[in-house]
């Protein structure tokens, strides 16, 4: 059995991390719209639209499987960081008009919403990580084939604060599963980005 001193201990650290995860969080998404301001990067609206809705689910919904609001507030500055940077591109003029592959994906998404209404969390947060996994299809088949629209610095980043969220989550880990398979899912799609756009563009 833990001493209360090493569990009191514990509980500080969990806290400390959280709250660097969700600063380290803003500072990825600045430096992404920064990137996008200077025409470094080429947002993918049907990602970033369903990222902003889903995330406001995604947060909600943890929080209440949960009932932590340490990791949840690493979710609330992705909620935040997902609405401003889509604002952001909508009214730059930085979205190109979504392809037949990604209206598809929106069609998905919008049918995977009805199942996040139905009101029970852990169901909510399953639905979000598949709807999420397809609107992340969009912006990586897209990194596949040109490396150049996407800048790896910012999906680094939010590859660290998921990594802390991850650690965060084990240390605090009560049985929910849910709360292990979310920032692990979310780290391992961030980190595929970020290593595909390392890529060198290819030879025309």
């Amino acid at each position: 059995m833990d001493s209360p001193c090493l569990e009191g201990n514990m509980q500080l650290f969990g806290i400390i991390l959280g709250i660097a995860a969700a600063l380290l969080n803003i500072y990825g998404f600045w430096i992404y719209n920064k990137s996008v301001f200077l025409d470094n990067n080429n947002p993918i609206a049907t990602t970033w639209g369903v990222w902003s809705v889903l995330s406001i689910i995604n947060t909600w919904s943890y929080l209440q499987g949960t009932g932590d609001w340490v990791i949840t507030l690493q979710f609330f500055t992705g909620t935040t960081g997902c609405i401003v940077t889509f604002i952001f591109c909508w009214v730059t003029g930085k979205f190109e008009k979504p392809d037949k592959t990604e209206q598809k994906i929106l069609v998905a998404c919008a049918v995977s919403l009805v199942v996040l209404i139905s009101g029970n969390a852990a169901i909510a947060n399953y639905g979000t990580l598949f709807a999420f996994t397809i609107s992340w299809w969009a912006t990586i088949r897209k990194v596949w084939r040109d490396p150049s629209i996407e800048t790896h610095l910012p999906w680094l980043i939010w590859s660290v604060v998921f990594w802390m969220q991850l650690n965060n989550a084990i240390q605090r880990f009560d049985g929910y599963w849910l709360a292990l398979i979310n920032p692990a899912w979310l780290l391992i799609t961030n980190i595929a980005i970020a290593v595909l756009s390392l890529r060198k563009p290819a030879q025309t």
